[in-house]
């Protein structure tokens, strides 16, 4: 795996590796981006990214990162679940609410 990425889990045989540090600050856009890799049984990669604007957190003390970061993991294992995962594929989301949802070509996301 890239040198950027770390082993955060494995899931029904599909290893998800998560850049470090984690949802990183993009100053152009106020927004948090994380991004994933996904590695299925079948070999298949596929990248899965989630952002947040910060707008909608700017009356917190502490930024909801690490639940977030969970919340994106359950996202991925349901695209496991679904046999979603195509290889050399991105799938992007954006926090909307309470929940990520699907979204694309965003303006956040620069195509690989």
């Amino acid at each position: 795996m890239l040198p950027t990425h770390r082993l955060i889990k494995t899931y029904k045989g599909s290893e998800i590796y998560l850049r470090n540090p984690g949802f990183e600050f993009t100053p152009m856009s106020m927004r948090k981006i994380a991004s994933f890799i996904c590695s299925t049984l079948e070999d298949q990669r596929a990248v899965v990214a989630f952002s947040y604007s910060m707008l909608d957190f700017m009356n917190v003390e502490e930024l909801p990162d690490v639940a977030l970061l969970e919340e994106a993991t359950g996202v991925i294992q349901n695209l496991i679940d679904e046999g979603a995962i195509e290889d050399r594929q991105e799938y992007t989301y954006e926090l909307r609410g309470a929940e990520f949802q699907p979204v694309r070509n965003p303006k956040w996301w620069v195509k690989v």
